[in-house]
């Protein structure tokens, strides 16, 4: 019997839910089914007290979240404790009926958020894949500042043409210290820019940067210094304050900034009479 003539049927159907959490190389695999469920060799982990709400589709994206209840103590959660990390957790949601090692795969996005339901329980909130695809919004606006955002496809600055691998000194609750920060070109060099490393489990995260000091070798992380400890090895990249100046000193990219300096002070459309 077929997975949809076990669907339709009344006394056939016994239907599993198989979920799949994935973030770089670290998969968590469960199911609420009782026992453990082999699917072809994919072993998923029974997990006493994993629930989940009914899949809908209302036609508003923001809307059609998907609740799991899950034990405080699971090992997907436990990347959710203090501060979010810097990429998604995906989940794939599979169906089967008991005894078939085939699953349908019924449902994918990401967990949006985590927060305490009671002692010992989470609940975990996720977003369909479609709300992370391309929607209508406001157009390009003239600035005296750059509306793009470093090394993204509009700027084009390769980040790897600046990319520092240094070795943490002192780590503080928000700030680190290291000899690059301390031989950087200039104060501030990299306030805005981004610090990449890869986490004991093989999952590369990636930190914003503030308030660079090159006199005192620091500069503070967004976020908190969570995962970073003294000796690490990590790559360092270079802000951008958004000036023109900046952008042909820094980066030599002026070509590409995407500031207007000459812009007026006073709107046209004030209502100030022209004639």
């Amino acid at each position: 019997m077929t997975f949809a003539d076990r669907e339709r049927s009344v006394r056939a159907g016994a239907p599993v839910g198989l979920f799949e959490f994935s973030r770089g190389p670290l998969v968590w695999r469960y199911t609420n089914c009782g026992a453990d469920y082999d699917a072809r060799g994919i072993v998923y982990t029974n997990v006493p007290g994993f629930t989940d709400d009914v899949i809908s589709q209302s036609g508003e994206i923001e809307r059609d979240s998907l609740t799991l209840t899950v034990p405080a103590s699971l090992p997907v959660v436990q990347h959710y404790l203090s501060v979010k990390p810097s990429t998604r957790t995906r989940l794939a949601i599979r169906s089967v009926h008991f005894g078939d090692e085939d699953p349908d795969l019924e449902w994918v996005g990401y967990i949006a958020a985590i927060r305490r339901k009671r002692t010992g329980e989470r609940l975990v909130t996720c977003q369909s894949i479609a709300a992370t695809f391309g929607r209508p919004g406001l157009r390009l606006c003239w600035s005296r500042g750059c509306p793009y955002v470093v090394y993204d496809n509009r700027c084009t600055v390769n980040p790897d043409k600046f990319a520092v691998s240094t070795v943490l000194g002192q780590v503080s609750g928000i700030a680190v210290s290291a000899a690059a920060l301390s031989a950087a070109p200039e104060d501030g060099y990299y306030s805005g820019g981004v610090m990449r490393w890869t986490s004991a489990d093989g999952v590369d995260e990636v930190r914003g940067l503030d308030l660079h000091d090159r006199a005192a070798g620091t500069v503070q992380v967004f976020g908190g210094t969570q995962g970073l400890s003294s000796g690490q090895t990590v790559t360092v990249m270079p802000g951008c304050d958004y000036t023109v100046e900046t952008c042909e000193r820094r980066f030599n990219n002026r070509v590409n900034c995407g500031c207007h300096k000459g812009m007026p002070g006073k709107s046209p459309f004030d209502g100030t009479e022209v004639f």
